[in-house]
């Protein structure tokens, strides 16, 4: 009786750790999210603000000249925000995870989504 009793405050600090853990990672996920839209955001802004400018997309994000950096949160903490254009729009997305998929800024549609890239 006195195993059972020791087996089962064992097992109930396994499973406050590990509920703590899982706690922690969704925090930990709202956050990274969060701050890499807000990187991210800066550099459509100076994105929209070129093509009213100049007419037309940059070639690349150092165009823009932005004193921001351009590495956000992930699963590495050295995912960068990558650019795409094309003659009428663009995108900016970053990967959470080296292998995973990139949460993906589209100019034609001005939403966010997950996308394998």
């Amino acid at each position: 009786m006195h195993q059972i009793k020791i087996l089962i405050a064992k097992a109930s600090i396994v499973l406050l750790v590990l509920l703590s853990l899982w706690s922690a990672t969704l925090v930990y996920a709202k956050l990274r999210d969060s701050a890499s839209i807000a990187v991210a955001q800066q550099y459509i802004d100076a994105l929209e603000n070129y093509i009213s400018v100049k007419g037309s997309y940059p070639k690349s994000l150092d165009k823009l000249q932005l004193s921001v950096n351009n590495k956000v949160l992930g699963f590495l903490p050295s995912n960068k925000i990558i650019y795409k254009k094309n003659e009428n729009a663009y995108i900016i997305y970053y990967k959470q995870f080296p292998l995973g998929p990139g949460h993906v800024y589209s100019s034609q549609s001005k939403k966010w989504y997950f996308d394998e890239i």
